[in-house]
């Protein structure tokens, strides 16, 4: 957490915030995002638990998709007819966490954070051959515009960008289910189901699903409050694969719909793809 984010334990009750005019319900909304965001950005960990942990229970996941797929080619009348997918040939990119992006995001002061190895060789698990990656959070905008954008970016060899995308919610589905289970003092609720998007600047080979997660504190809990909801997007290519959660003050008030933060993560591919030559 930059040393600018307010403290979490600074978060007023909520008999304490203003219920007047639109402006100050307008204030409290600002005040109480800003505060439920700190607060994730301390306690959110994409693969969460140990590196030991998320390496198992990724690697769990994958099999498990495999013993699907498996399944499905045997239900298949003539599974000998299936063509294996061509080896990938075309241009190859690594990703960089820039100072700013899409316009007003700005990379927070001492945000820089690569993945950690446990983290790269979960994904290994997950179909992201020599694993690479950086990452960061951004924030811009102010009052009802503000927006804030937690990025982890990994590039090496991606065989089967879908795949990787529908192991990765999968695997994010198991572990917001233990987050609850398990009495975790920040839990995580998956709200229907990944939707695929197609935003525009987006390439034909390029996978791109986005899911409301409601992120819930103790807190929250014992003052009778909501979660929030931050859609998690993730892209994959056969390169590199982002993870990308967000926060637009906007969408407290369900003014934001899914399909922005899926125009916003094309956005960000955008601007953190660079070219091996």
């Amino acid at each position: 957490m930059s040393e600018n984010q307010p403290n979490p334990s600074a978060q007023p009750d909520a008999e304490q915030r203003p219920t007047g005019g639109g402006k100050g319900r307008t204030a409290a909304l600002v005040a109480g995002a800003v505060v439920v965001v700190a607060a994730i950005v301390g306690g959110i960990v994409l693969l969460s638990g140990g590196d030991g942990e998320a390496e198992s229970s990724a690697s769990a996941t994958a099999d498990s998709g495999k013993k699907s797929e498996e399944k499905d080619k045997k239900d298949k009348k003539d599974g000998k007819d299936e063509k294996e997918a061509a080896e990938y040939t075309g241009k190859r990119y690594r990703l960089t966490a820039p100072e700013t992006m899409v316009g007003d995001l700005k990379k927070e002061s001492g945000s820089d954070a690569a993945p950690t190895a446990g983290f790269l060789s979960a994904f290994e698990k997950l179909g992201v051959a020599k694993a690479q990656g950086v990452g960061a959070t951004y924030q811009g905008g102010k009052n009802l515009g503000s927006k804030w954008l937690k990025f982890t970016g990994l590039y090496g060899e991606v065989s089967d960008p879908e795949k990787t995308v529908d192991r990765y919610f999968a695997y994010r589905a198991s572990s917001a289910a233990k987050s609850v289970a398990s009495g975790q003092s920040l839990k995580e609720e998956m709200s229907g189901g990944p939707t695929r998007l197609s935003p525009a600047g987006l390439d034909d080979d390029t996978v791109l699903k986005c899911q409301n997660v409601t992120y819930t504190s103790d807190k929250d809990i014992a003052a009778g409050r909501k979660g929030t909801i931050m859609p998690n997007c993730v892209w994959a290519d056969h390169s590199t694969v982002g993870l990308l959660v967000h926060s637009h003050t906007a969408s407290m008030l369900g003014e934001v719909p899914l399909d922005t933060f899926g125009e916003l993560s094309a956005k960000v591919r955008a601007e953190t793809r660079a070219e091996i030559k």
